[in-house]
């Protein structure tokens, strides 16, 4: 499966660039209570082909580095309450990732009133808009 951004994104050596073409690869656990899944982010699809075909040759990666973009990531998984589509379920995961951001939320108390209040604070931005963020390819 693939993901294709197409919106600015920071790398990690300071660059911009225009958008990433980000390669997935799952697995279910042994124990099958687990996906555990890859990101492997590109410039393009274009460039992927390109570096997929030099790899098998030298097999040196060439994947780009996006600033704060977790890689792996590892998920609950119940095949009986899930269902069987892990693919989808990973394109789900990590479609949420690419266009939520991450949030903490703490309760905090008034301290005149006692009464409780939840204060969020977003720890991660968004990489992207859901209008910006498209499957590409499925295999």
């Amino acid at each position: 499966m693939a993901i294709q951004i197409d919106t600015s994104l920071n790398l990690l050596n300071g660059l911009e660039i225009s958008g990433a073409y980000l390669r997935v690869d799952y697995k279910v656990d042994i124990f099958g209570n687990k996906i555990v899944y890859g990101v492997f982010p590109y410039i393009s699809r274009l460039e992927y082909i390109k570096i997929k075909e030099t790899e098998e040759r030298n097999r040196t990666p060439k994947i780009i580095d996006i600033e704060s973009f977790k890689t792996s990531h590892v998920i609950s998984y119940d095949k009986d309450s899930d269902g069987d589509n892990v693919l989808q379920i990973v394109h789900d995961d990590l479609y949420s990732y690419i266009t939520e951001d991450e949030i903490y939320s703490k309760i905090i108390y008034d301290p005149s009133t006692g009464d409780p209040s939840t204060m969020n604070v977003v720890v991660r931005e968004k990489f992207a808009l859901p209008q910006d963020t498209s499957i590409v390819d499925l295999n």
